[in-house]
């Protein structure tokens, strides 16, 4: 049977925030001041000192006009070539523009001109980081740290850098030294809780959360990865309080909406669920992950055309969507289009060779074209990507036990149910192994474990028909025949057996009925029937 979960594990987008330690401002009075004179100063622009269009430019930042701001600049640098305040101020405005490169080249002269310039080593640090290079930012902050060890600024800076890497316990002691020098800065009380959830230490990420929203109450991403570290401990009631939060204070923030989606919908309000990933994709059209989610929640309401909808523009605006692809699949299975649902596992595979519930899946479609063989080793090889991943080793015993390999079949299940005790899979195929042996005791032992684990196992129900075919109980064989049929229509064995069940009690057309169903889906031994009897199937 196919087991996968209709919801991944999510990552959640824990939004890091970058502060550049810039100069105090100028008062809005100020900036509005100079702005007045800037007539002025295109009048005398031949009049005015490298000090005077620096001025400029500050009043031009200050009122985000950035073009005009770089072009004062560079008339103070022009005036004064050993300006390192003009570089650095002309550095930060190609940061506001994004322009991180330029930034950097100013900040180089900054630093070149003043080699002990703190600010400049400090917001070159920040440009390294918004390209990526996480390594020189730290190389950085650390210079800075070093001739301003008082700036809690730079120390969070460095602590948010070393997170980027991974490297949490230096992201704690660096968010903690910023802590120390600022007992009151929410910023880095949020970066430790970044870190603490990195290293999986769940209840400490909370209470800097905590921390960050205490002081900062309006803190848009300490709610939202507040509640994303109480989904990860399951809490999805406290995780919805936040994301509640967070939506109040950000009714545009789509990434609150999908991370309630995902709470809701693991808590089964699938329909809650779905509004909020709609309202994620509202906001943002391009938001792949929240088609595949909504997808998958269509998928647990058995809405397949939906989720199939959903998989689909999923994979159209995120062509390497690995999961929109396996997804997808798993619904073409449950239709019954394997060949369909191989297709979008191969494409999965290709882009996560590491994809167990893919490569589990597959096997699974495999199975539904009787390409046994595959299927074990798409089995196999789930197998060798997770040792732990008790499903695939219950499927592998299932085919293992249809092609009379009983012993190896027991031995997958007797580990399935190591692994997880609680596998009703495990217990109704190793049942299904010991009736191929005839152990029909035990088989029955092991097939009422399955029903009890999981009153919705059709396979448990088949395989427990028989051992009562065994022990002459035909009225609880076909009740149990019964049971199976309703739960899973599309299981041939059942049909199969009731079918054999009929034409023992002298039920011809009953018999005929049944085994034309099989043979329908594919039982061997029921096409064989109708042969013998001349029946088309």
């Amino acid at each position: 049977m196919v087991n996968r979960n209709a919801f991944r594990v999510l990552i959640f987008a824990s939004v890091l925030v970058t502060t550049l330690s810039f100069a105090v401002p100028r008062s809005y009075a100020q900036i509005q001041t100079l702005s007045k004179q800037e007539d002025k100063y295109v009048e005398t622009d031949r009049q005015l000192s490298a000090t005077d269009w620096f001025d400029k430019g500050r009043a031009l930042a200050g009122a985000k006009l950035y073009k005009e701001a770089l072009a004062a600049y560079s008339k103070a640098i022009e005036l004064n070539s050993e300006y390192s305040t003009a570089f650095y101020r002309r550095g930060n405005i190609y940061v506001d523009l994004a322009d991180f490169k330029r930034a950097i080249e100013d900040y180089d002269k900054a630093i070149e001109l003043n080699p002990k310039y703190a600010l400049a080593y400090n917001n070159r640090g920040n440009a390294y980081g918004e390209l990526g290079d996480h390594k020189r930012a730290i190389e950085d902050y650390s210079k800075a740290i070093e001739f301003d060890p008082k700036d809690c600024f730079t120390y969070y800076n460095r602590g948010k850098a070393y997170g980027e890497l991974g490297d949490y316990k230096r992201a704690i002691e660096d968010s903690s030294k910023a802590i120390k020098l600022n007992p009151k800065f929410a910023p880095a009380y949020y970066n430790q809780g970044l870190a603490y959830d990195g290293l999986g230490d769940f209840r400490k990420a909370i209470e800097n959360y905590s921390k960050a929203i205490e002081l900062n109450p309006k803190s848009v991403l300490a709610h939202n990865n507040r509640g994303n570290t109480y989904c990860k401990l399951g809490d999805y009631d406290l995780a919805i309080e936040d994301y509640n939060k967070t939506v109040e204070l950000d009714p545009k923030f789509a990434l609150a909406y999908f991370n309630r989606g995902f709470a809701s919908a693991n808590l089964g309000n699938y329909h809650r669920a779905i509004e909020d990933f709609s309202k994620a994709i509202q906001l943002n059209p391009k938001y792949a992950m929240a088609y595949g989610n909504r997808g998958g929640t269509y998928a647990l309401l058995n809405d397949n055309k939906r989720a199939i909808g959903d998989f689909s523009k999923a994979i159209e605006v995120d062509p390497k969507y690995a999961f929109a692809y396996g997804s997808r699949g798993d619904v073409y299975s449950k239709l019954g289009d394997y060949r369909e649902a191989i297709e979008d596992y191969n494409m999965a595979i290709e882009l996560n060779s590491k994809d167990v519930y893919s490569y589990n899946n597959r096997g699974y479609a495999y199975v539904g074209l009787g390409e046994y063989k595959r299927a074990i080793k798409d089995y196999s090889k789930a197998i060798e990507i997770d040792p732990n991943y008790a499903i695939a080793f219950a499927n592998r015993a299932e085919i293992r036990a249809t092609l009379g390999d009983n012993e190896q079949a027991i031995a997958d299940c007797n580990k399935a149910i190591e692994l997880n005790p609680k596998l009703a899979e495990a217990f109704a195929y190793r049942g299904f192994a010991r009736l191929n042996l005839g152990n029909y005791k035990q088989a029955g032992k092991d097939c009422d474990k399955a029903v009890e684990l999981d009153p919705k196992s059709a396979d448990a129900y088949t395989y427990r028909g028989i051992v009562y075919i065994s022990e002459h109980e035909n009225e609880k064989a076909i009740k149990d025949f019964n049971k199976a049929i309703e739960l899973n229509p599309n299981k041939p064995t059942a049909y199969f057996w009731r079918g054999s069940i009929n034409e023992r009690l002298g039920n011809h057309n009953g018999a005929i009925g049944d085994m034309k169903s099989a043979a329908g889906l594919g039982d061997q031994k029921a096409r064989e029937f109708l042969k013998s009897n001349n029946v088309p199937w």
